[in-house]
């Protein structure tokens, strides 16, 4: 059936966000509901693990794993991880990262070495150790990397954030069209502000929010826009839906899912 992952293996890196507040654990989720066994992956093993055992007393078969994606070892233990445990590897999911506010003078080289590790080093990484075992299924096998929009406009993050996330479109884009022919595919999403509690690392860089609709609002204002933040599954629902075959045609593309912020 085209529209399921029955029988096909998943990694879903920065699984462990709690319920209804964050993404990575409902792209977990989407991928159960379309019949995948998922490797739900985080920096912080209790909150993987709970993503794991949430999602087994549903029935599904997920199994956790604690991995720093900055870490080129974790990285190849992760796709050994799911191998070993499913079997194969079919979808991989980079949504693990973190952003930041910080502009061009306030960025140290510490910062921005930072931006660049977690969130494009790490989708790299991630992907070489991937593609491997997916060009050996018959199926071929899907990558789908969590962009931002500030992917795609200059003016949504900080310098360094904004920079990783402008070289994880090129990576997606190059990855696509290098291995269409094997069958793999690779897709970006790039949410705008969704509903979440902010990572306490940006708290100090906009000043009096505690999350990320707060967070959301403000910058609206300071723009002069309107604009309502995203729900958790507004992402991870398109995520499910483009790892399976009925997404075939779906390649290379980079997908605002923002409610329109970088139409304006």
């Amino acid at each position: 059936m085209s529209g399921s992952l029955e029988d096909r293996v998943a990694i879903v890196t920065g699984a462990g966000s709690l319920p209804g507040r964050g993404i990575g654990r409902g792209i977990v989720g989407s991928l159960c509901s379309y019949g995948a066994k998922v490797l739900a992956v985080d920096i912080d093993e209790t909150t993987a693990g709970a993503t794991a055992e949430h999602y087994r007393a549903m029935g599904h078969e997920v199994v956790s794993f604690r991995a720093d994606v900055t870490n080129r070892d974790d990285l190849h233990a992760m796709v050994e991880r799911a191998i070993s445990a499913f079997g194969r590897l079919d979808v991989l999911v980079n949504h693990a990262g973190f952003g930041s506010f910080m502009a061009l003078t306030e960025t140290d080289d510490e910062h921005w070495d930072k931006m660049i590790a977690l969130n494009l080093t790490s989708v790299f990484i991630a992907s070489r150790e991937a593609v491997p075992h997916m060009m050996k299924n018959e199926t071929g096998g899907v990558i789908i990397n969590t962009i931002s929009s500030a992917g795609i406009a200059g003016a949504r993050a900080g310098l360094g954030y904004t920079a990783a996330k402008h070289g994880v479109v090129g990576l997606t884009r190059n990855i696509a069209t290098t291995y269409a022919s094997r069958g793999i595919r690779c897709v970006g999403v790039c949410p705008g502000y969704t509903r979440s509690p902010l990572p306490e690392g940006m708290k100090p860089q906009i000043a009096h929010t505690d999350s990320t609709d707060e967070a959301g609002a403000l910058l609206g204002q300071m723009a002069g826009l309107s604009f309502r933040n995203g729900k958790p599954n507004e992402l991870s629902d398109v995520i499910g839906f483009l790892a399976t075959d009925t997404a075939s045609f779906i390649n290379g593309a980079i997908i605002p899912v923002d409610g329109g912020w970088t139409a304006l």
